[in-house]
């Protein structure tokens, strides 16, 4: 929660200011700032593969899945 905090936060007020107050360690926001831009990343793969299915379903007139 504390790092969600400085993220949002992070253009108005200095990074180390920010960690201080949240007593928090700057090593530890660049941490977690990485691995939920991996995050991201990932979730926005997937949400292209489920549209890319949902259209193939859609063009094959809603068949495949479905007993023919």
């Amino acid at each position: 929660m504390k790092y969600r905090h400085i993220k949002t936060c992070c253009k108005e007020y200095p990074l180390g200011l920010m960690c201080r107050a949240l007593q928090v360690t700057p090593q530890g926001y660049n941490q977690w700032h990485k691995r939920s831009g991996r995050r991201d990343k990932r979730a926005k793969e997937q949400r292209e593969l489920i549209d890319s299915i949902c259209i193939a379903h859609a063009e094959s007139r809603r068949t495949y899945g479905r007993v023919r």
